[in-house]
């Protein structure tokens, strides 16, 4: 991966993030453990953006795949789609 395609997908997560968050209408609890995940997918962005010195950007697409995972084993959501396991 490029440094751009980096970017350009830290684009398009935090853009959905956005999406979720302007939209969200869950339960208190339910509320609470999406923040997790939320906070899981920003700092992925942050790292593929090379924002931390001692982070690569591969760990940033690392860190959103493990939050998105996270999200399909604690949310029972029959729309999600798991993704496949990232290829090295």
């Amino acid at each position: 991966e490029t440094d751009a395609q980096y970017d350009a997908l830290a684009t398009a997560v935090e853009t959905e993030v956005n999406t979720i968050i302007a939209n969200c209408k869950l339960p208190k609890d339910a509320d609470a453990n999406l923040h997790f995940v939320i906070a899981d997918l920003l700092q992925g962005v942050n790292w593929m953006r090379g924002k931390d010195a001692d982070r690569v950007r591969h760990d940033g697409a690392e860190r959103i795949h493990g939050a998105l995972r996270a999200y399909a084993k604690n949310f029972d959501d029959p729309t999600w789609a798991a993704a496949e396991p990232m290829k090295h």
